[in-house]
């Protein structure tokens, strides 16, 4: 089973559900695990935080710091770092991949 490009070239890589390269993805897939908390619903946008709180600016929605950071929401979108290591993120981390310093994987050809 290949991962899907979610569109165009240089677009992160959505990856199915199922097992895919060892790992569990859709309901046991891992966790983002990013360091900084992104909202899950508004896709990219990173979340305020004070008095350990984190607030999304955009839905109003609250958790608690420690329940966001490192980042809970699944894994299921394949990157690299500048380095050239591979990182599975989340989707809302993905959105804007430059803010992480990740960059899209292309997918290959056929």
């Amino acid at each position: 089973m290949r991962p899907e490009p979610a569109s165009g070239a240089g677009s992160p890589v959505v990856l199915p559900e199922g097992p895919v390269g060892g790992m569990l993805m859709g309901k046991e897939a891992p966790l983002c695990g990013m360091r900084w908390p992104v909202c899950p619903l508004d896709l990219g946008q990173r979340l305020s935080s004070r008095a350990g709180r984190a607030r999304c600016p955009v839905c109003y929605r609250r958790w608690p710091l420690d329940e966001v950071v490192p980042c809970p929401w699944p894994a299921r979108v394949r990157l690299w770092d500048q380095d050239g290591m591979e990182r599975v993120v989340c989707r809302s981390h993905a959105a804007h991949p430059s803010m992480a310093r990740l960059v899209a994987i292309e997918e290959d050809s056929p």
